[in-house]
């Protein structure tokens, strides 16, 4: 990101360019209808930079601001009590996932919550493969849109809650 960028846009001057200047330029060519807006932009050149000038700001803005936008919406929507490791898959709905090994007893503990916080699943996961409990190091969950009942690891390997270990087999 541009340094500055996120300061300015948190004030009332960042707002107003947002949402007067960018937004109601675009409001203004809606309401003009795209066959006028072709026909200006074939008669005056000046109106073509223009044109592109907005149209290139727009674009470098959504690219510049989604990111931080989509990452303060995770956060803020994030349950309470959760562990600060907490990781969200599965989408723009999704769920947080976190599990922890358990050296002492040799198996994989993971809680898995859903978007408003009602704990979805709770205790010891098993390797889908069958192979060895995931170690430490080996517990780097990654997205999924499988569903929230399995956890997918980095290293391709698939968790699943022993409980139900016969059904998701």
């Amino acid at each position: 990101m541009i340094p500055g960028v996120g300061q300015f846009m948190a004030t009332d001057a960042g707002n107003f360019f947002n949402f007067v200047v960018l937004c109601g330029g675009l409001n203004a060519l809606l309401i003009l209808g795209a066959s006028k807006v072709l026909h200006l932009l074939r008669d005056s050149m000046r109106l073509r930079v223009v044109a592109a000038v907005v149209t290139t700001v727009l674009v470098a803005r959504a690219q510049l601001i989604m990111p931080r936008i989509d990452r303060d919406a995770l956060e803020r929507s994030t349950p309470r009590d959760v562990p600060r490791d907490v990781v969200h898959v599965g989408g723009a709905v999704g769920w947080w996932q976190h599990c922890t090994y358990d050296s002492a007893r040799n198996f994989d503990t993971c809680r898995i919550w859903n978007r408003g916080g009602l704990i979805l699943e709770d205790g010891e996961f098993v390797p889908h493969d069958g192979g060895a409990p995931a170690r430490t190091d080996e517990l780097e969950i990654t997205d999924s849109r499988y569903g929230p009942y399995e956890v997918r690891l980095c290293n391709g390997r698939i968790l699943i809650p022993k409980a139900r270990e016969g059904e998701l087999k």
